[in-house]
């Protein structure tokens, strides 16, 4: 959502902002950059600011912001990949807080996130506090 997005650019630094475009210009300069804009069009914390803030698919949230959404949000992200036979767990890059609140997205199709949950006879749980993340995905995810 754009209220998400706007967090998010607000909440990142000159340093944070230095780390994540010098990762994005290696990405591009290594022809591994698949987004929709230039990381050398990028000259000031403001104009990286603007380009997350954009609506629509110009920005894909991808590891590097990942890793700052979590920090910022305090959450752990649980990634399940539909695209093995048997459900894994897509690698963040990223340790489990047992502290943190946790939410679980289904990797789909190698392209689309979708917020996932379960029925507790009454309603869909997508939100976890600590003590109740499902056993089986804390076991796939090896914590447990």
């Amino acid at each position: 959502s754009n209220e998400i997005r706007n967090q998010i650019s607000e909440s990142i630094d000159e340093k944070v902002y230095e780390t994540m475009i010098n990762y994005y210009r290696i990405m591009d300069d290594a022809d591994d950059f698949d987004e929709e804009w230039d990381p050398y069009d990028i000259e000031s914390l403001e104009d990286f600011k603007k380009q997350i803030k954009k609506e629509g698919h110009n920005y894909w949230g991808d590891y590097i912001l990942l890793q700052h959404v979590l920090h910022l949000f305090k959450i752990n992200i649980l990634i399940l990949n539909s695209s093995d036979f048997k459900p894994s767990i897509y690698n963040t890059l990223n340790q489990y807080n047992n502290h943190y609140d946790t939410i679980v997205l289904l990797y789909e199709n190698e392209c689309h996130f979708q917020l996932i949950g379960h029925f507790n006879g009454s309603k869909i749980i997508s939100y976890f506090r600590p003590n109740e993340v499902p056993h089986e995905l804390l076991k796939l995810h090896g914590i447990q």
